[in-house]
């Protein structure tokens, strides 16, 4: 899937931090000036990617405050300490009992 492992680097990096697509999106890109064009592209993807965490319970999604005009924000769930993660390649911190 197309930007997921920058999207779960991000969420991973920074788990108790509500990021807005347009956050994700300048993320992906590197904050570099893409095109409209690619940037509605990559609006696609991320969202891809974020309805499958989403599905898997990985993703709590925060609706817009108010309706039009509004954002949505999105934020990784870390269920306990075991969840957290180390590393960007996703290994889980070794847990001592």
């Amino acid at each position: 899937m197309k930007y997921a492992k920058e999207v779960l680097g991000l969420f991973t990096s920074f788990p108790a931090t509500e990021f807005r697509m347009k956050e994700l999106v300048n993320h992906v890109g590197k904050g570099s000036g893409s095109t409209e064009q690619e940037k509605k592209a990559a609006r696609k993807a991320i969202a891809r990617v974020l309805e499958a965490m989403e599905d898997s319970g990985s993703l709590i999604k925060n609706p817009p405050a108010v309706g039009n005009g509004g954002y949505a924000t999105y934020r990784l769930r870390v269920l306990n300490q075991a969840t957290a993660y180390q590393n960007h390649d996703m290994t889980p911190i070794a847990h001592h009992p």
